[in-house]
This record gives C-alpha cells, structure tokens and sequence, in this order.
C-alpha cells in the first residue's frame, strides 16, 4: 500500500503556542522564487516529535510530518505577516528548547 503521509520539508519555522486551546503548531515558511511567491502553513497541532541530528519530525494531529532542520528555526519575511496576525490574536512564538521543557 503507498504511504500518502504529507511531508513538509520547510525553508523555515518556528513553533507557536495558540492562546485558545494551548496547543503548540508549527508555522512553517518556504522562499519564493522568480515565478512564484513565498508561502506558509500551520499545521494542525503537534501531536509528538521525533528529534534527530540535523532535524526534528514533527508529526500533527491528521499525522502530517514537517521535518524541520535544525538550523532552520527562525522567522524570516515569508511567515512574518502571519505571525503578526496570531500575536495579535494572543499566540506567542517559543523556541525549540522551551517546548521540550513542556514536553518532560
């Protein structure tokens, strides 16, 4: 049977803490180029992650994965007008390290 599990291998990312259910996401970012624009997406919610070396599965509540580089974690133009949008709503962005401390 073939596996058709969206995977999402994004440019950029963080992690943002939603203010009505509590639940962490990942707003995820990809660079645009000469014939298309940038774009985002904010997954359903982490369910878990799977952390290895260079990068962290996060896996969501539909059991999408976003496999996340390390490196990459951080906010560029491409989700910058959606994080100001779910600030404003009361969500607050949280590093890769203070997650793990609520997942202990």
């Amino acid at each position: 049977m073939l596996d058709t599990t969206p995977e999402y291998t994004p440019d950029n990312w963080i992690i943002v803490k939603m203010p009505d259910t509590e639940d962490y996401k990942i707003l995820a970012g990809w660079s645009g180029g000469y014939l298309n624009g940038s774009s985002w997406r904010l997954n359903s919610g982490i369910f878990r992650h799977e952390e290895f070396d260079d990068y962290i599965n996060f896996i969501g509540y539909t059991g999408s994965v976003y496999r996340c580089l390390k490196d990459r974690e951080c906010t560029r133009m491409n989700i910058m007008s959606t994080l100001a949008v779910l600030k404003s709503n009361g969500a607050t962005q949280v590093d890769f390290c203070d997650y793990l401390q609520t997942t202990i």
